[in-house]
């Protein structure tokens, strides 16, 4: 972790640094791949912190009507590119499906998380939006920053893809996506929002079953490679399913390996 982020956000979760392991084409650089939480709590310390950090790209995972709820907060002199899911269907943020299928129990919500991350890199919203993402990647000069709701589902899965594009070993990925779960703050946030969910839909979860849905689980994350290994037999082919060739991907690993 890099001296910046052990800085104390006010508002922003689970905010860090991912680059700055090796692989397999170099080092991938520090200062330059940023993941977050959503940034709708962000204060003005907060933001200028970000401004610090010249982020160019805001990749935002979150779904329209997330968005709309909860907009994100920017500094006035923000003028870099926001790429926004546009969903083809009616989407929904992850937690509120798997509160909507079957009984609440760890059980069952544990396969719906691992359902969820099988089906994200496949949906067509989210295949259009990575293919949106990865192009602003393979122009950008200065940093970019991924965010969803939590910034530990969706932002974990796409975190994941661009450090296997930049040729990270499976276990410092795993490392990454990991370090969600060392994150008590949001811990709390989600706890009560899911519990508010659940009683919004007259639904009874106890705390075993909160904490499947709010946790870090690396076989979540496995799933969803194995279903892109399953379908597609290599991260590469699947790049090229949503539309990341072999130039682009070139691109993107000149502007943040070195």
């Amino acid at each position: 972790m890099s001296k910046r982020d052990a800085l104390l956000f006010e508002g922003i979760d689970n905010f860090r640094d991912f680059g700055g392991c090796a692989s397999r084409h170099g080092r991938i650089k520090r200062g330059r791949l940023l993941r977050s939480a959503a940034l709708d709590r962000a204060s003005g310390a907060d933001l200028e912190i970000l401004d610090g950090y010249g982020v160019e790209v805001v990749i935002d995972l979150r779904g329209t009507a997330e968005r709309h709820a909860s907009p994100s907060r920017r500094s006035p002199g923000f003028a870099g590119k926001v790429i926004e899911m546009i969903e083809t269907e009616g989407h929904q943020a992850p937690h509120l499906g798997v509160l909507e299928a079957g009984p609440l129990s760890p059980a069952m919500l544990r396969g719906a998380m691992t359902a969820l991350y099988r089906r994200i890199p496949f949906d067509p919203a989210h295949r259009a939006h990575f293919n949106e993402s990865f192009a602003a990647m393979a122009r950008a000069d200065a940093a970019v920053l991924v965010h969803c709701a939590a910034g530990k589902d969706r932002t974990g899965i796409f975190a994941s893809l661009v450090l296997g594009l930049l040729g990270a070993n499976r276990d410092d990925i795993h490392d990454d996506y990991a370090r969600s779960a060392a994150e008590p703050r949001l811990k709390e946030r989600l706890r009560e929002r899911i519990g508010k969910l659940a009683e919004f839909k007259g639904r009874e979860i106890d705390p075993d079953a909160i904490d499947v849905v709010i946790g870090v689980d690396p076989a979540y994350l496995d799933a969803a490679w194995d279903e892109i290994e399953r379908r597609c037999g290599s991260l590469d082919r699947y790049l090229a399913l949503v539309g990341v060739g072999a130039d682009t991907a070139e691109a993107i690993r000149r502007r943040f390996i070195g």
